[in-house]
């Protein structure tokens, strides 16, 4: 009857939009006006161009271009396959649209993880996605659901869950978020840790030091990780000292005097760890 705005009002309640593209719709005014409005959103989301469009209940978001695509989809994708806009303000545009995500409905959050995942070749989630992409508010709001929360630890056809993912990426807010959401860490502390960045490797180790793994410390240790400078609190030599176990604060010292030696880091980072875990001079001269 080309009532627009009950259309997009049925759109933004989440009715299926495609219908739009019929060619027994074509030349109805404002049937045309809709399809130009969806196709200018859509070719905002491609080059990141949202900062200044409303998003609040925005039946745009739902809105599916000719090809069938769903925009949220669309940017999630584009983000974690890295076809990131030049420019950082239009990069800045992808993310203000993902964070958009978090406000959706959670059925309509569980219809897009639904539409993602039968049409991506590589059976990746949202969570996937939003892992790669770095997003941690994205993230957040999904692992607060129960229907995410029980699907973190998903493998893609790769082997990959969100978590591998996200630290081979180099994001290491994610990684922190979702161990704290109790995700299964063996396969990343045993990973090739050559894939992650020096933030990422920290935490793996962080994490055999607190767990008293004298053999998994030394074998991050053989990969040659580096040390991350940072405050005492959350150095793995303070944790070692601290909790008494001379075999890793050794085995610690060992690597940390080698790359004292060439020159990567400073005296401070051994000793004031130490001493702040309540060694004495004689102790770490001992040791």
């Amino acid at each position: 009857n080309g009532n627009a705005e009950v259309v997009k009002k049925l759109i933004a309640a989440g009715a299926d939009s495609s219908i739009l593209w019929k060619e027994s719709l074509g030349g109805k005014e404002a049937i045309e006006e809709i399809r130009a409005e969806i196709r200018d959103f859509h070719a905002a989301v491609k080059i990141g161009d949202l900062p200044t469009i409303n998003l609040e209940n925005n039946y745009l978001l739902n809105a599916l271009d000719a090809g069938g695509n769903n925009p949220l989809i669309k940017a999630i994708r584009d983000l974690s396959q890295k076809q990131l806009p030049q420019s950082e303000a239009q990069g800045q545009g992808f993310l203000v649209f993902l964070r958009k995500a978090k406000e959706l409905r959670r059925e309509q959050l569980n219809k897009l993880n639904r539409q993602l995942q039968s049409s991506d070749a590589e059976d990746r989630s949202i969570l996937h996605h939003g892992a790669a992409v770095g997003n941690l508010e994205l993230l957040k709001s999904l692992i607060a659901m129960e229907e995410f929360a029980s699907a973190i630890d998903k493998k893609d056809v790769h082997g990959l869950t969100p978590l591998l993912i996200a630290a081979e990426k180099g994001h290491a807010d994610i990684v922190e978020e979702l161990l704290a959401a109790g995700v299964e860490a063996m396969e990343f502390l045993t990973h090739d840790g050559s894939k992650y960045n020096k933030e990422v490797n920290h935490i793996r180790l962080l994490i055999a030091v607190k767990g008293d793994n004298l053999g998994l410390v030394e074998e991050l240790l053989q990969q040659g990780l580096e040390f991350v400078k940072s405050d005492h609190e959350d150095t793995p030599l303070f944790i070692a000292a601290q909790k008494g176990n001379v075999a890793i604060v050794e085995s610690l010292m060992d690597a940390m005097l080698d790359d004292l030696a060439a020159g990567i880091i400073e005296p401070s980072q051994i000793i004031d760890p130490l001493l702040n875990a309540g060694l004495t001079k004689l102790d770490i001269l001992y040791i």
